[in-house]
Formats: C-alpha cells, structure tokens, sequence
C-alpha cells in the first residue's frame, strides 16, 4: 500500500518537473530540446491527472484509462530517448561535420522528428495487443496490480515497452559522445568555445551540460533494459507479479523536467529572456537553435579551427 506521504511527493515532483519543461520549452528556443520537453512533460501530465483522479496505486481506475497510461508512459518514455540521442547526434554533426549539417539537417528536421514518434509508436503499441484483440479475463483483471501498464503479462509486452528498440542509437549516442570528448580534451578550450559559440549558438558550459544529460539518460536506458527483460522473463516463469511503488527510480524518473530545466539552460540566457542585459558572457544573444553559419567561407573558418587542432 502507497502511504499518503509518499504520493503527495510523488505529486508535487511531477508538478515541479511538468513546470520546469514548460519553463524550457519558453526559455530555450532549440527545437529538438522543445520536442523533449513536449514528450516529457505530457508524460507528467498524465501521471499527474493519474494521482489526482484515480490516486497513485489505481484501485478504481476504468480499463480504458490503464490501456491509456500503459500506451502514453511507454510510447513517451522511448521517445525521449531516441530525442535525448538525437541531441547528442545533432551536436556531433554540428562540431565534425558543419558543412553538411548547415546544409542538410535542418531542411530534414521535420521528417526526421516525425520518425521519432513514429518509430516508437509501432512497436509500443504492441503492448496494447493482449488487453485489446486478445482480451483479459476478468479473473484476472481483479488480481492484478499493474494498471499502469496496461496489465501485461507476457514477455513480449515487456519488450515493447524497454528500451531494446533504442539500442542502436544508444550505441551511437556513446561513439558520438566519445568523439565530442576528444574534441573537448584535445582542441584549446579558446578555440573550442569559439568553435561552439559559433557553430551552435549557446555557451560551452550549456553545451556540455545538455550533453552530459543526454549521455545520462542513455546509461539509465541500458539499466532499464536489462531490468525490464527480466521482469518479463520472472512474470512469463510465475515469479515475479508487477506492481508499481514509489522507489528511488520512480522519483528520478519523475524529477526528469526539472533535471532537463537545470541541464539545458543557463542563468545568463534566463535573463536574456526577460530583456536583462549579460555582460561578459560567452554565449549567443540570438539563441534560435544549434544554428550554423549560412555561408560556406564562415564553415570553412570552423574547419580550419577543427583541422588545426585534430
């Protein structure tokens, strides 16, 4: 049984983390860190209705809405993911390659977002399957405990909702990230900082910050995997029953708008927002987006910067 204590943390952390991706998506005017605020924070917003209609644990919460959250929190948690990658691949463009990025990427950007929510969407909801085309016994449905998940019981439903299908940009967030930290160790931070400032109109701190997130969520994504494979494999074995409590991860994964509100912005681009002037500030006044030069001699000057300390 959740206490009383323990849900209304779980409550006010989910208000907190919906209002820091709010406060993003107003203070940060890059599109890809927008998107991730929008997935997490209708994330939070549906954990947040879940606690105040029905209450954290579900007791009397309709069937539909159990399908709803187990299709919502997984497609949203995966989807993240692959953006938080996507982050960390589009800084990796932006400082190896800027020439292609300044004229490639962007036009793409809209095709290659949508295939962000579609590609998580046709496997999660997968999930779905059992409860809807296969149907639930009501027996059953009075047992369990795991609404939240839309009353899987099946190891492939823990499949498609775990992170395995994000593997392989996992694996290319970690070379990706590998790369930028060479840059980072083996070009002078002068340079560097100018590069970056250039390149992808935000200060070398917050780039390092966002970064450093990103590369976090990754690692956790690996964690989930292997966790989540082996609750399928117990529940498919009869030992293991799901249920939902509010651990340390359920807490971490509900501060995740707040950790995105400190890891993608800065004091100095705050106050830019509200017409206060920064002195001595290494970043870009027009901070549109990981925007590059528009034409070919200032690509060139980057690469010159690039080649001359690889």
């Amino acid at each position: 049984m959740i206490s009383k204590n323990l849900e209304i943390t779980a409550l006010i952390v989910h208000i907190l983390s919906f209002l820091g991706d709010t406060a993003t998506i107003y203070f940060n005017n890059n599109i890809e860190v927008k998107f991730l605020c929008i997935l997490n924070g209708c994330q939070h917003l549906l954990k947040i209705y879940r606690i105040l209609v029905y209450g954290f644990a579900l007791l009397n919460a309709p069937n539909w809405f159990c399908y709803l959250h187990g299709i919502i929190n997984a497609f949203t948690n995966e989807a993240s993911i692959t953006t938080s990658c996507l982050i960390v691949f589009t800084l990796y463009i932006a400082l190896i390659f800027p020439l292609f990025y300044s004229e490639h990427y962007r036009k793409k950007r809209p095709l290659i977002l949508a295939f962000v929510v579609i590609y998580n969407l046709s496997y999660t909801i997968f999930i779905l399957y059992e409860p809807l085309v296969v149907g639930y016994s009501a027996e059953y449905l009075a047992e369990a405990e795991n609404c939240s998940s839309a009353y899987r019981n099946h190891l492939y439903q823990y499949v498609m909702g775990s992170p395995l299908f994000n593997l392989p940009f996992n694996i290319l967030t970690i070379f990706c990230t590998g790369v930028i930290n060479y840059k980072i160790i083996m070009v002078p931070r002068k340079s560097l900082k100018k590069q970056i400032t250039t390149m992808v109109k935000m200060s070398f701190s917050r780039c390092v910050k966002i970064l450093f997130y990103c590369f976090f969520l990754t690692l956790i994504s690996f964690v989930n995997l292997i966790q989540d494979i082996n609750n399928g494999i117990n529940v498919r074995d009869g030992y293991f029953k799901e249920k939902e409590v509010i651990g340390v991860p359920y807490l971490l994964t509900a501060s995740s708008g707040i950790l995105i509100l400190i890891f993608t912005n800065s004091l100095n681009q705050i106050k830019r927002k509200f017409g206060i002037r920064v002195k001595d500030d290494d970043s870009i006044n027009d901070d549109e987006e990981y925007m590059l030069p528009h034409n070919k001699d200032d690509v060139n000057d980057i690469n010159s910067i690039t080649a001359s300390h690889s």
